[in-house]
């Protein structure tokens, strides 16, 4: 499996813990099971996320996925539009009723009520987890949990396909594009229709406004 998933097994204290008893779990990361492909995988009001260090994510939603011909997650290929919500990046800002916010530099920060920071470029906290590196710059061990929902980590078969943003997605750049930019939410009340994920503005370059779509449904 996925270093991904024991990593962020990390989340041990994230996203399985309590909520591993139930449906909604989180993971704490599992001694020296860190590397740079893994990922913190966490609950947040019945979505699983998988976050890795570097600031890129993935998610999944149960009882939402039809099949596995492209994989069951965001980044595997599920197409998640009639859930999911786009800024002009083409980045997620919503996913249902949970949203998402990110840094300067495209790395998310915020998973509905979980905080995220960083520190040398790396994921220095998820919620009430602390996660702490070794001289090499891997995982080395955490402390505490990210939160009363996600106090430890619980195997998922999905858990192995959470990826990376495929070549040309990634929304994690070296300058701070993002500085100038606040993407608008809606109120998710239903599946959206003919909702697809297109970027108006290229990562990178600095975008300044808010442009309110017609085409929303």
């Amino acid at each position: 499996m996925k270093n991904l998933v024991l990593l962020f097994s990390a989340l041990i204290f994230s996203t399985s813990g309590v909520m591993a008893t139930s449906t909604v779990e989180d993971k704490v990361a599992e001694r020296n099971a860190y590397t740079n492909n893994d990922s913190f995988i966490f609950v947040e009001n019945g979505i699983t996320f998988s976050v890795y260090p570097d600031g890129e994510f993935d998610f999944y939603i149960d009882n939402r996925v039809t099949g596995r011909r492209n994989g069951v997650t965001f980044n595997s290929g599920y197409d998640y539009s009639p859930y999911a919500q786009y800024d002009d990046y083409g980045a997620v800002v919503q996913v249902e009723n949970v949203a998402i916010y990110y840094d300067y530099y495209g790395r998310v920060t915020q998973v509905g009520d979980v905080d995220i920071s960083y520190n040398n470029n790396r994921v220095r906290s998820v919620g009430g987890m602390s996660v702490f590196y070794n001289r090499r710059g891997f995982y080395d061990y955490h402390t505490g949990y990210i939160n009363v929902y996600n106090r430890q980590y619980v195997y998922r078969p999905f858990h192995a396909f959470f990826a990376r943003p495929i070549i040309g997605f990634s929304l994690v750049f070296n300058k701070p594009y993002r500085r100038f930019y606040s993407p608008i939410r809606y109120t998710y009340y239903n599946p959206y229709r003919y909702n697809t994920r297109r970027a108006y503005a290229k990562i990178g370059n600095t975008h300044r406004y808010n442009k309110v779509r017609s085409d929303r449904v």
